[in-house]
């Protein structure tokens, strides 16, 4: 396995809050449909360069800047947050998406 730093840069940008801020500022859910297309481009784009462990450590990586911009930009707004997710506490919701990659990438090596 082999990791490249050059395109894990790629994955530092928070995803998940951009997506997650839209959706809570003006309910709207497409910014999921954009971003999971792009991260799956990605996905495929470094599969075929033979760095799949670089795209599944970027999108934990992304997880984390998502973590800390939600901790540094909404702090007083967390209650907001948690109450519009529902049951899904907004960190809950950003460790979904790496899990489920690396179920899919588990899967998909067993094959």
């Amino acid at each position: 396995m082999k990791i490249s730093y050059k395109h894990l840069a790629l994955y530092i940008i928070p995803y998940f809050y951009f997506a997650m801020w839209r959706d809570i500022t003006h309910r709207l859910v497409w910014p999921y449909a954009v971003i999971a297309l792009w991260l799956l481009a990605l996905r495929i784009w470094l599969g075929r360069k033979g760095m799949q462990f670089t795209a599944v450590a970027g999108l934990f990586a992304s997880a984390a800047t998502t973590a800390i911009s939600i901790l540094l930009f909404q702090s007083a707004n967390l209650d907001k947050w948690s109450a519009y997710f529902g049951s899904f506490f907004p960190y809950l919701l950003i460790l979904i998406i790496p899990i489920a990659e690396i179920f899919i990438y588990e899967i998909k090596k067993l094959k």
